[in-house]
């Protein structure tokens, strides 16, 4: 069965990153995982693969319509046909459109900066609203170490998501934690 695992939160916490980083890791681990660009508004997944420069990321940004929220959900469920996990990278506020998109999710990466973790009470009610089950509440912080723990829920925190592919420790233990809990 595919899954598709949508990473959400806040703008600017790291979900582009993320979601790249963990794909790579998971591949490492023997994981056919690929991540997917899901915010059509504001591309990123492109400019860390360093297939576009800055200024044209910017120019490629355009207004949410629900015809781009239905559009991006058909990718993430075309993706899965291709891979056994589909990593999305979803936009960063909650909407009608954000939900569009994470209907089309299996499981649910709630990632929050550290100084929104208010924040993350609100994804987990938008998930758990659309029956898709969270995996992973994280959060991201500038600079530091990361660590990862499960109790089930997997609960990390993240440093150095800053639009960078790398191998991360942190990154590579949610995937093999993630690899387990999903059984792929």
């Amino acid at each position: 069965m595919p899954v598709r695992i949508i990473i959400v939160g806040p703008p600017h916490s790291g979900k582009s990153t993320l979601a790249e980083n963990l794909a790579k890791a998971m591949l490492k681990l023997g994981v056919d995982a690929y991540a997917e660009d899901l915010d059509l508004a504001s591309p990123t997944l492109d400019f860390i693969r360093g297939k576009v420069g800055w200024e044209r990321r910017l120019t490629a940004k355009k207004p949410w319509t629900m015809d781009l929220a239905k559009e991006a959900a058909s990718i993430f469920l075309k993706a899965s046909e291709k891979h056994t996990v589909v990593i999305g990278d979803a936009p960063g506020k909650i909407s009608a459109e954000s939900e569009e998109i994470a209907k089309a999710a299996t499981h649910g990466i709630i990632l929050c900066r550290e100084d929104s973790t208010a924040e993350i009470a609100k994804w987990r009610e938008l998930l758990t609203k659309l029956g898709v089950e969270t995996v992973c509440v994280a959060v991201s912080k500038i600079s530091g170490d990361g660590n990862v723990k499960s109790n089930g829920l997997i609960e990390a925190t993240l440093a150095g998501l800053d639009r960078k592919t790398r191998d991360d420790p942190a990154i590579t233990s949610l995937a093999l934690l993630l690899k387990g809990k999903l059984g792929v």
